[in-house]
């Protein structure tokens, strides 16, 4: 999805701003209850980048109260999807090692 809103496919575009508009109001709820530093989005939907975080951020804006804003960024997750791999990974050898 995210390939085809760069290449210019609008309707592509419109899915990630609506699905940005989505997760935003979900997060608007958890923002005040949780007060964090940061949002991290991982998975395959941290991979479209600003095409996602920019409606996030936009009805955010629009939906807390100034108090919340610019309090806390937005951010990808640094592993994206190896994050299960690596995991996996860890789990595997701590087992390993434990007999």
């Amino acid at each position: 999805m995210s390939k085809a809103s760069d290449a210019g496919d609008a309707l592509a575009r419109d899915v990630l701003a609506q699905t940005g508009k989505t997760f935003a109001n979900a997060l608007a709820w958890a923002v005040p209850l949780l007060s964090p530093d940061a949002i991290v989005i991982g998975g395959g939907g941290a991979l479209a980048g600003e095409a996602l975080f920019a409606p996030i951020r936009h009805e955010l804006d629009r939906l807390l109260l100034q108090d919340y804003i610019g309090q806390f960024v937005i951010k990808p997750a640094e592993l994206n999807d190896h994050a299960g791999i690596i995991g996996s990974a860890l789990w595997a050898l701590k087992r390993s090692n434990q007999n």
